[in-house]
Formats: structure tokens, C-alpha cells, sequence
């Protein structure tokens, strides 16, 4: 059995990422864990791209990210953006709402973003 292999198996079986990296070391004697740590990690995105493994992120509402560019890019106002972001995050504060839109905002201004 190859490492790639091997890799793959404990992954589909649902084992998480450290203990493959943990398994991976100890059954072929290797010793450079961020070496096999980027290995396991190419592995798990491919495993994802075929749909074989589940995505790390499963969410039903948008990104603050997406919800702030898309708000700047439709020219809407902050006030509206920020209603928005504390109607579908209503458990992030206020302030850390204003922050993050303040430096999209400044990104936005300056056409970086």
C-alpha cells in the first residue's frame, strides 16, 4: 500500500486530519511531519473536488466577506451593509461589524478590492 493510498483510505474513514498525519508518520517510519502534512492536505482537496469527502464549510447564509463587497459593489449604503451583517450575524458585536466594513470600505476607495 502506497502512502497516497493509505492516506486516502484513513480518510474516507473518516479519521481527521492530525490523526492521518499522526498514522502516516508511525506506519511508514517517516519524520518530517510538514512534509506529510502538505501531502494530506493535497490528498483532502482532491478527495473534495471529486465530492468523496465533505467540505469543511457548510453554511446556509453568505460570508461577511461576500455580504460587504457585494453591498460596496451595488453602491449600497453602510448602514444598509451593516443591518444586513447584523441581521444574519447577529452573534459578531456591532463594533467588529464597523471595523470590517471600514477597511472594505478603504480597499474599495482605493479600487483594490
Amino acid at each position: 500500500m502506497t502512502q497516497k493510498e493509505f492516506i486516502s483510505s484513513q480518510l474516507l474513514s473518516g479519521q481527521d486530519r492530525t490523526t492521518v498525519i499522526s498514522n502516516t508518520l508511525l506506519t511508514f517510519n517517516l519524520s518530517d511531519r510538514e512534509a506529510v502534512s502538505n501531502y494530506v492536505g493535497v490528498i483532502l482537496h482532491t478527495l473534495r473536488k471529486q465530492g468523496l469527502v465533505a467540505p469543511l464549510i457548510k453554511s446556509d447564509r453568505p460570508s461577511r466577506h461576500s455580504l460587504i463587497k457585494k453591498g460596496l459593489y451595488k453602491n449600497k449604503s453602510n448602514k444598509h451593509i451593516l443591518n444586513q451583517l447584523r441581521k444574519i450575524y447577529p452573534e459578531i458585536s456591532d463594533k467588529i461589524h464597523r471595523q470590517r466594513l471600514a477597511e472594505y470600505s478603504w480597499f474599495y476607495r482605493k479600487g483594490l478590492l
